[in-house]
């Protein structure tokens, strides 16, 4: 069975996508198909920006508690685009996103976040 495609975006919709991008180019998946719901995709456009802008911790933090999350959700098109939008800024290097996604305490890389709180919290999310 073929998959049925859906109707291309206007110029508008496709510019609301930018930031959604995998490093490829594609848009991911689910902000695509919201994109045909522009009420729906401002939602959570707004949702994940409240989220990235105001989440009371240091972007290195966080980033570390998302691609945990993340990895463990097994949602690994989300895994890259957190690490290519966002690893500079979260000063992860080498093979660190590997082992925060593999190895929560893996003597290689000091991705502990002090108390391990936010490691705990994050690894606990996704059992």
């Amino acid at each position: 069975m073929s998959r049925i495609q859906p109707p291309d975006l206007d110029d508008d919709l496709q510019a609301e996508l930018t930031p959604y991008r995998l490093p490829d180019g594609r848009a991911m998946e689910l902000f695509a198909l919201l994109a045909h719901a522009p009420a729906a995709l401002r939602d959570l456009r707004r949702a994940t920006t409240t989220v990235l802008r105001d989440l009371d911790l240091p972007i290195r933090a966080r980033e570390l508690v998302v691609l945990r999350t993340l990895a463990r959700a097994d949602a690994a098109a989300e895994w890259a685009l957190h690490v290519h939008l966002f690893g500079d800024a979260a000063q992860l290097a080498g093979l660190e996103p590997t082992a925060i996604a593999t190895d929560p305490v893996s003597p290689r890389v000091q991705w502990r976040l002090g108390t391990d709180a936010a490691t705990v919290v994050a690894t606990g999310l996704c059992r």
